[in-house]
């Protein structure tokens, strides 16, 4: 191609965050006042 190269970095830069039990627990066991519940969620849904 001319001496051309061309290159493609696929590579994921974006961290999103992920999912774990940790995380299901602190949703459906902790209340609102030690940082879980439906407010926990609804962060988590915004960091993605």
């Amino acid at each position: 191609m001319n001496g051309i190269t061309v290159t493609f970095d696929c590579k994921n830069k974006f961290r999103a965050p992920t999912w774990g039990l940790v995380d299901l627990f602190k949703w459906k066991v902790l209340s609102k006042q030690l940082g879980g519940g439906i407010d926990y969620i609804q962060e988590f849904k915004n960091a993605w």
